[in-house]
Protein backbone atom coordinates (compact mmCIF):
# COMPACT_ATOMS: atom_id res chain seq x y z
CA UNK A 1 0.00 0.00 0.00
CA UNK A 2 1.21 3.58 -0.94
CA UNK A 3 0.84 6.37 0.67
CA UNK A 4 -0.94 9.69 -0.82
CA UNK A 5 1.52 12.64 -0.75
CA UNK A 6 0.62 15.76 1.22
CA UNK A 7 0.39 18.87 -0.61
CA UNK A 8 1.55 22.03 1.88
CA UNK A 9 -1.21 24.46 1.85
CA UNK A 10 -0.51 27.40 -0.96
CA UNK A 11 0.65 30.79 0.30
CA UNK A 12 -1.99 33.52 0.58
CA UNK A 13 -1.43 36.21 -2.09
CA UNK A 14 -0.19 39.74 -1.12
CA UNK A 15 -3.73 41.18 -1.00
CA UNK A 16 -4.91 38.89 1.38
CA UNK A 17 -1.96 38.89 3.73
CA UNK A 18 -3.16 42.74 3.91
CA UNK A 19 -6.70 42.05 4.53
CA UNK A 20 -6.12 39.73 7.31
CA UNK A 21 -3.53 41.94 8.91
CA UNK A 22 -6.24 44.97 8.82
CA UNK A 23 -8.60 42.46 10.59
CA UNK A 24 -6.11 42.57 13.80
CA UNK A 25 -6.16 46.82 14.10
CA UNK A 26 -5.68 47.85 17.80
CA UNK A 27 -8.32 50.56 18.57
CA UNK A 28 -6.10 53.69 19.63
CA UNK A 29 -8.81 54.27 22.82
CA UNK A 30 -6.27 50.94 23.95
CA UNK A 31 -3.60 53.13 24.24
CA UNK A 32 -4.86 56.40 25.08
CA UNK A 33 -6.31 54.13 27.95
CA UNK A 34 -3.06 52.97 28.78
CA UNK A 35 -1.85 56.82 28.71
CA UNK A 36 -4.33 58.01 31.32
CA UNK A 37 -4.19 55.28 33.95
CA UNK A 38 -0.18 55.83 34.00
CA UNK A 39 -0.96 59.72 33.97
CA UNK A 40 -3.10 58.99 36.85
CA UNK A 41 -0.39 56.91 38.43
CA UNK A 42 1.93 59.94 37.78
CA UNK A 43 0.01 62.63 39.42
CA UNK A 44 -1.02 60.76 42.53
CA UNK A 45 3.15 60.13 43.18
CA UNK A 46 3.64 63.79 42.31
CA UNK A 47 0.57 65.59 43.73
CA UNK A 48 -0.88 63.27 46.25
CA UNK A 49 2.05 62.22 48.05
CA UNK A 50 3.04 58.80 47.34
CA UNK A 51 6.31 59.57 46.51
CA UNK A 52 7.17 61.64 49.65
CA UNK A 53 5.20 59.03 52.10
CA UNK A 54 7.06 55.79 49.87
CA UNK A 55 10.31 56.90 50.23
CA UNK A 56 10.33 59.24 53.40
CA UNK A 57 8.51 58.30 56.15
CA UNK A 58 8.94 54.83 56.54
CA UNK A 59 12.41 55.36 57.51
CA UNK A 60 11.49 57.99 60.20
CA UNK A 61 13.56 60.57 57.51
CA UNK A 62 13.04 64.13 57.82
CA UNK A 63 12.91 67.27 55.85
CA UNK A 64 16.13 66.82 53.60
CA UNK A 65 14.14 63.40 52.19
CA UNK A 66 10.89 65.43 51.50
CA UNK A 67 13.42 68.27 49.75
CA UNK A 68 15.00 66.16 47.58
CA UNK A 69 11.98 63.75 46.42
CA UNK A 70 10.12 67.34 45.55
CA UNK A 71 13.44 68.42 43.40
CA UNK A 72 13.37 64.49 41.46
CA UNK A 73 9.48 65.31 41.19
CA UNK A 74 10.29 68.61 39.71
CA UNK A 75 12.80 67.53 36.89
CA UNK A 76 10.30 64.53 36.43
CA UNK A 77 7.80 66.48 35.86
CA UNK A 78 9.56 67.69 32.78
CA UNK A 79 9.53 64.59 31.32
CA UNK A 80 5.96 63.67 32.35
CA UNK A 81 4.72 66.81 31.05
CA UNK A 82 5.83 66.18 27.13
CA UNK A 83 4.26 62.54 27.91
CA UNK A 84 0.77 64.51 28.20
CA UNK A 85 1.33 66.81 25.25
CA UNK A 86 2.25 63.93 23.04
CA UNK A 87 -0.64 62.21 24.26
CA UNK A 88 -2.97 65.88 23.78
CA UNK A 89 -1.28 65.80 20.44
CA UNK A 90 -2.58 62.06 19.49
CA UNK A 91 -6.03 62.79 20.54
CA UNK A 92 -7.21 66.01 19.78
CA UNK A 93 -4.80 67.91 17.27
CA UNK A 94 -6.76 67.39 13.47
CA UNK A 95 -3.93 65.37 12.21
CA UNK A 96 -3.83 66.23 8.53
CA UNK A 97 -2.22 63.19 6.91
CA UNK A 98 -2.66 61.82 3.23
CA UNK A 99 -4.89 59.18 4.48
CA UNK A 100 -7.40 57.76 7.30
CA UNK A 101 -4.40 54.98 7.46
CA UNK A 102 -1.40 57.65 7.96
CA UNK A 103 -3.42 59.60 10.54
CA UNK A 104 -4.39 56.27 12.45
CA UNK A 105 -0.58 55.41 12.49
CA UNK A 106 0.51 58.79 13.53
CA UNK A 107 -1.55 58.74 16.47
CA UNK A 108 -0.61 55.03 17.79
CA UNK A 109 3.06 56.65 17.53
CA UNK A 110 2.13 59.67 19.90
CA UNK A 111 0.10 57.55 22.09
CA UNK A 112 3.21 54.89 22.27
CA UNK A 113 5.85 57.94 22.66
CA UNK A 114 3.62 59.49 25.65
CA UNK A 115 3.23 56.17 27.29
CA UNK A 116 6.98 55.25 27.32
CA UNK A 117 7.54 59.31 28.79
CA UNK A 118 5.76 58.56 31.56
CA UNK A 119 7.18 55.30 32.15
CA UNK A 120 10.37 57.01 32.19
CA UNK A 121 9.15 59.71 34.54
CA UNK A 122 8.22 57.06 37.19
CA UNK A 123 11.35 55.24 36.69
CA UNK A 124 12.67 58.92 37.53
CA UNK A 125 10.94 59.37 40.42
CA UNK A 126 11.82 56.03 41.83
CA UNK A 127 15.92 55.98 41.37
CA UNK A 128 15.86 59.37 43.21
CA UNK A 129 13.14 58.42 45.17
CA UNK A 130 15.98 55.18 46.53
CA UNK A 131 18.90 57.49 46.55
CA UNK A 132 16.56 60.22 49.03
CA UNK A 133 15.40 57.53 51.34
CA UNK A 134 19.64 56.15 51.56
Amino acid sequence: MGTVPVNPPAADPPARQLQRRDQWRLSPWLPFTAVILLTALWLLSAFGGWATAAFCSASGFGASCRAHVHGVLFAASWVASVGLTASLVGLLAPLQTRSREHTRTARMKLFTVSAALYVIALTIVFIGGQAAAS
